[in-house]
């Protein structure tokens, strides 16, 4: 999709990508994307530069890096992160995916917008206009704490 966007005709390269796939369960769910990313014209805007950087907590370090930013026609930039997963973005965890993008957006895109695509079900996901409840980074350090903790305990 980001190739997609760099070059700007999403068609031809989501078309090439699915041509070159050999395996009949990979090959639908690469043309499954397609269909769905190309049913989403909003987002095929022209590639804008974005960076990447690290959450650091306690005990996980965690890489955000978006799949790829777009250059409005007002020159606002959107940075976008793709669910591209079978099952449903759940509203927490679309919420934490924006909680993250929005906290580090200096180092990503400066004064750029995030947003969450659910590119299966076509869904894009933005910040709202009330404001993440007080607490929320603190949710979002305690789940990652306990991610961080289920992997230890899984490595013993």
């Amino acid at each position: 999709m980001r190739r997609g966007r760099v070059t700007g005709d999403d068609e031809l390269v989501l078309r090439g990508l699915v041509a070159a796939q050999r395996d009949g369960p990979r090959k639908d769910h690469y043309c499954d994307l397609a269909r769905h990313w190309l049913a989403l014209p909003e987002l095929r805007l022209p590639i804008a530069p974005t960076g990447g950087t690290i959450w650091r907590t306690p005990r996980l370090d965690v890489s955000i890096r978006p799949d790829f930013a777009v250059a409005e026609a007002n020159g606002d930039v959107v940075v976008v992160k793709l669910w591209l997963k079978e099952q449903p973005l759940t509203h927490d965890a679309a919420r934490g995916c924006l909680r993250l993008l929005t906290r580090h957006m200096a180092a990503l895109s400066p004064g750029g917008t995030p947003v969450v695509v659910d590119v299966r079900r076509e869904k894009v996901h933005r910040v709202g206009r009330r404001p993440f409840k007080r607490g929320f980074d603190a949710y979002l350090e305690s789940e990652a704490e306990a991610m961080a903790a289920l992997w230890q305990r899984l490595a013993a």
